[in-house]
Order: C-alpha cells, then sequence, then structure tokens
C-alpha cells in the first residue's frame, strides 16, 4: 500500500519539518497511505514524549493499517506506538510516557483574566444569558425552604418574608410526601414513559439524519427537512387540536374504523393506548429538531474519511458503520446523557394537555402532580419537596450516567 514510500517521505522531508528528527525516524510520524490521501495511523511517538490530543477523524482504520502495524521494518524501528483506541479522542501511550503537567488554579485565574482581556466583548455579550440565568434560575433557590417549612402565605408581608416568618419542620414535608399513595405511582409512570421515550424516540433521529444524508437530491433534501422539522414550531395545543380531530371518537380514524364494521376506539381515554399516543405525538413533534442537530454533526465529518473506506472497499453500510456513526458518537453521547439526567421530567405541558381524570393511573407524572398539590391544593411547602426529590434525582442521575459514560465510552460532556 505505499508503507515504505511513507518511510522515505518523512526521512527526505525532515528538513522541512517544524521539529528536529533524532536520526533517520522522525520524532512525531504520520503515516500517510499512497492514493487515500488520509492520515492512516494516528501517530508514533519515541519513549517520554507527551501524549497527544488527536481529532477523531484520524482514528480511521483499515487492514492495510493493520498490515503495517505488523511489518518487521516497522517493529524494529526505535518508535514507540500509540495503543489503538478507535474513535477516542485522547489516545493514551502504554507505558513510559510524560504526563501532562496540571495547570494550578492560579495560573487558571491568570489564563482566564489574560483571555478576559483580548476578547470583552465575548464576555460583553455574555451579561443578557448571566442576568437571565440568576434571575429566574439561582434567585428563586430562596424558595427551596418551603420544602423543609410549613408554609403559611399569610405569615408576612410579601412571599419572601412569608417563607422566613413559616415555621420551620424540617423532613416532615418529605415524610408526608413519601408516605403518600400518589407518590409511588406518579413515580412509576414518570419512569416509564420517559423510558419508552428514550427506547422508542431516541434512535429515530439518528437514522434520520443517517438516511437524510444520503439523498444525493438537495431539492427532496431539503424538502424532507422541512417537512419533519416544521412540526416542533407548533404548541401542544395546537398539536393536540389535530391528534384529536384524527383520533377523537369521532375523528377521521374512528370514522374510518366505523365504517369498515369495527368498534371505535377512544385514545385520549384509553389506559391502554394513553401512553403510546404520548409517544407517537412526541415522537411526531421533535424527531425533526433532534434530525438538524446529528445532520449538523454529520456535516463535521471529513469527507476524506469516506473517500479512505471506499479505496478500502467499503461499501455504504460499512461507511455509514465506521466512519458515519462513530463521527457523530459524542454528539449521541451528550443527548443520550442529557436524557437521562431529565428522566424524571417527562414532558408536564404535554401531559397537562392530553391527559384527564380517566388515565391518571397511567399519565399522572411528577410535574402534573406538583402542579395539583401546589394550584389545586394550595399545598405549596409539599410541592415544593416533591419538586427538590425530582431535581436531586435529576442531579445524581446526569452525574451517574456522565461517569460511566466517561469510564466505558471515554466520553462525557465534562
Amino acid at each position: 500500500a505505499g508503507s515504505p514510500g511513507a518511510f522515505f517521505a518523512a526521512f527526505f522531508l525532515r528538513k522541512k519539518a517544524r521539529f528536529p528528527f533524532p536520526g533517520p525516524f522522525p520524532h512525531r510520524l504520520l503515516f500517510m497511505m499512497a492514493g487515500s490521501a488520509r492520515i492512516s495511523f494516528e501517530s508514533v511517538q519515541k519513549l517520554n514524549t507527551p501524549s497527544l490530543d488527536i481529532p477523531p477523524e484520524l482514528c480511521y482504520h483499515s487492514p492495510c493499517d493493520k498490515e503495517l502495524i505488523k511489518r518487521k521494518d516497522v517493529n524494529d524501528a526505535s518508535l514507540f506506538l500509540l495503543r489503538e483506541v478507535r474513535w477516542e479522542r485522547r489516545l493514551f501511550v502504554h507505558t513510559n510516557t510524560v504526563p501532562r503537567r496540571r495547570i494550578g488554579i492560579g495560573r487558571r485565574v491568570h489564563l482566564f483574566w489574560v483571555y478576559l482581556k483580548r476578547h470583552p466583548l465575548l464576555y460583553l455579550m455574555l451579561i443578557p444569558g448571566l442576568f437571565f440565568l440568576c434571575v429566574y434560575k439561582f434567585w428563586p433557590l430562596y424558595g427551596i425552604q418551603m420544602a423543609f417549612r410549613k408554609y403559611n402565605m399569610f405569615a408576612g408581608k410579601n412571599p419572601l418574608d412569608a417563607i422566613a416568618k413559616s415555621q420551620w419542620v424540617g423532613w416532615k414535608n418529605f415524610e408526608k410526601l413519601f408516605a403518600s399513595s400518589q407518590f409511588g405511582l406518579v413515580v412509576k409512570n414518570t419512569l416509564v414513559i420517559n423510558g419508552m421515550k428514550i427506547l422508542f424516540l431516541f434512535p429515530l433521529p439518528i437514522i434520520t439524519a443517517i438516511l437524510l444524508n444520503e439523498i444525493r437530491k438537495v431539492g427532496a433534501k431539503r424538502f424532507m427537512q422541512t417537512a419533519i422539522y416544521i412540526p416542533y414550531f407548533f404548541s401542544w395545543v395546537m398539536i393536540y387540536g389535530i391528534f384529536f380531530s384524527l383520533l377523537g371518537t369521532y375523528g377521521v380514524v374512528n370514522n374510518l374504523i366505523a365504517s369498515m364494521g369495527g368498534t371505535r376506539m377512544s385514545f385520549f381515554t384509553s389506559t391502554k393506548w394513553f401512553r403510546w399516543l404520548l409517544i407517537f405525538t412526541e415522537g411526531w413533534r421533535e424527531i425533526g429538531y433532534n434530525t438538524v442537530i446529528y445532520m449538523a454533526a454529520i456535516a463535521g465529518i471529513d469527507t476524506v474519511l469516506y473517500e479512505a473506506a471506499k479505496v478500502d472497499g467499503a461499501n455504504k453500510w460499512q461507511q455509514i458503520w465506521h466512519v458515519t456513526i462513530p463521527g457523530i458518537l459524542p454528539t449521541i453521547v451528550l443527548l443520550l446523557i442529557l436524557k437521562v439526567g431529565y428522566i424524571l421530567d417527562t414532558g408536564f405541558e404535554q401531559v397537562l394537555i392530553f391527559y384527564n381524570p380517566v388515565v391518571y393511573d397511567v399519565g399522572d407524572i411528577i410535574q402534573t402532580y406538583v402542579y395539583r398539590l401546589g394550584m389545586g391544593k394550595m399545598d405549596y411547602a409539599r410541592s415544593t419537596a416533591m419538586g427538590l426529590f425530582n431535581s436531586v434525582v435529576a442531579f445524581v442521575l446526569i452525574i451517574g450516567a456522565n461517569t460511566v459514560s466517561r469510564k466505558t465510552l471515554h466520553r462525557s460532556i465534562w
């Protein structure tokens, strides 16, 4: 495949490199496969050299690469080959590598201020977002106290003063919450509905993005993208009206069933079909938006990788499996971790609009239960306790999911 040519090229071009070569072999050698126009090995380093951060597009391997590793002239060279780990952004050397020095806190603060002085406009643009974050996210955290108090809205001159003057009761609100017969039911419904959404809806945008990427006619591709993306801009009230006209007792679907001699079905009041109705409507609305995210990730994959795969004899399915999917894997992991972190947040607005007392046993979730406690029964303390429980569990799940992903897939959010 041209491995001898790679060595000779590295030898004769060493004077033009930015780093000195300690002999006939370069200090950092990147093997180029003839006719592939790509880097076939991640990197070759001598002992006692720091590890590199190599982008995943340099990690494509072919049978030719593995044969090159086995060649005697490569093994006898005074080089040290990085351990082959597919699709990892950070590649680790087996032994005898010098670890990177960690930057201290003082040095980090200094670098931050230097960057701030160089790019003040970027941080100026950040001020509105920080203001929104403080006003709508951090300031309301003061109300968490209500979960540990017997809240009385008439105890003070204003709501904040009423929180401070209400009686402190500790964990009693949580004890009442956990002892409630509704608590286990709403947690179960939330986990089941969100688990079904992750299981059935999470892979669909990935598949849709890959299929759209294979459409070669630009007009057809844009039309399909627009068609599946438009429902995302519909409110849940509009979506409820659309599907009620289709699946209601006297909707289009039931009229068709009745005309064929069947029995009309109550999709909105059936405990058997209600969860599937939520899954289907959310998929219809959200798939287009998530597909755009994966399409953007696919657009960032270097086309050279596909050309190299074709040279190595990969068919279309092999290109998808070995190039496209690994290329969007960081995006998949990121969105999956966020999905797991929000597993107790099923979608308050959707369920609130679609459900009714008949389907409380299968459709009542944590958010709607908190809404009924706070706005219906005026039990603000217990509703706050439920919301705090939801937030703590979501925090633990997102930390756990990120840790597991980092340990197993070597990819994480932070």
